[in-house]
């Protein structure tokens, strides 16, 4: 817009301008580019993260649903319920990793299950 269009328009106002060398262009170029690629590398990896955490839980689900069913009869219901809870202690898991070892230890104070190299609270067991 010119000063005469400004003029007609009752615009008092002049609009900023920069001045810039080329270096300072592709710099900004540059530094946009590497954002972008960013931006695009970590929804890739999240992505990846995603469908990589869904095919290990089809995965370590698959053999227990089958042992239940075969082996200890659960029907649809049990393994409902089953997958239900297991599904809840991953979740919890995945949000907070403290979560793991809380959940090894109760394994060991509920059932005496060791998991090996774990540094366990040794306290009194229910079982003993």
């Amino acid at each position: 817009m010119g000063r005469d269009e400004r003029r007609k328009n009752k615009d008092k106002t002049k609009p900023k301008t920069y001045v810039m060398t080329e270096e300072q262009i592709e710099f900004i170029k540059k530094v946009a580019a590497e954002e972008a690629i960013k931006n695009e590398l970590d929804k890739r990896i999240a992505s990846i993260k995603a469908e990589a955490t869904e095919n290990v839980m089809a995965l370590m689900l698959s053999v227990p649903i089958v042992i239940l069913r075969d082996k200890f009869a659960f029907g649809r219901i049990r393994i409902d319920r089953f997958l239900g809870y297991a599904t809840t202690w991953i979740k919890a898991i995945n949000d907070d990793g403290s979560t793991l070892k809380e959940l090894i230890q109760l394994a060991y104070d509920e059932a005496g299950y060791e998991v090996e190299g774990f540094q366990y609270d040794k306290r009194e067991s229910k079982d003993g």
